[in-house]
């Protein structure tokens, strides 16, 4: 069983705008979907809570397809970050969410189906920053360790940028080759003696 889902919150006004949960759970919002509402991720922290409560939440629910777009973006965040980024562009238009839905399946399905033309690598943050815990990893796009800066797909999907040596990279494929030797013989581990 999933312990989330996808659903679309009320803004409140408390000096900042913020989006509301629902009862049991806590939220990663995704995209602003329309006035006054954020299509979050609902994580789930209180099932009974939830329950008590899911007939309220049920007409704020993403449609299917939208759905499974999304979790598909979750098992590849790049591709929730640059529909996310993408999606931006719209805001102003102040879309509802039928007319969101329908512009939000082709652009995150599109977003999907691009992931083996995007250059990304996930990388080990060395440095800190505001967006950065140094030890994780994170998926770095859009440059390389040789670029002014790089992007990076923050923990709730958004693009960041900053330098290259924020980042552990890979050392060139002949360089491990030759550092340390995976086996002895063929077929056979190294004893390491």
């Amino acid at each position: 069983m999933e312990h989330y889902f996808f659903a679309y919150c009320p803004l409140s006004y408390d000096g900042d705008f913020f989006p509301e949960a629902p009862p049991g759970c806590s939220l990663t919002p995704l995209f602003p979907a329309s006035p006054g509402l954020l299509l979050c991720i609902c994580h789930i922290t209180d099932q009974l809570q939830l329950d008590a409560e899911f007939e309220a939440i049920r007409p704020y629910l993403v449609g299917e397809r939208l759905h499974r777009l999304l979790h598909s973006g979750m098992r590849w965040p790049p591709s929730l970050a640059l529909a996310r980024l993408r999606s931006s562009e719209w805001q102003e238009e102040q879309l509802g969410l039928d007319a969101f839905e329908e512009r939000m399946v082709p652009l995150l399905q599109q977003c999907l189906e691009r992931q083996n033309k995007i250059p990304a690598q996930l990388l080990v943050a060395r440095g800190f920053d505001d967006e950065l815990e140094r030890g994780e990893y994170y998926w770095v796009l859009q440059g390389t360790e040789q670029s002014r800066w790089v992007r990076w797909v923050t923990p709730d999907y958004r693009l960041c940028e900053g330098p290259p040596d924020l980042f552990h990279w890979p050392r060139p494929a002949r360089a491990r080759e030759t550092a340390v030797p995976l086996s002895n013989n063929e077929g056979e581990p190294s004893s390491g003696t």
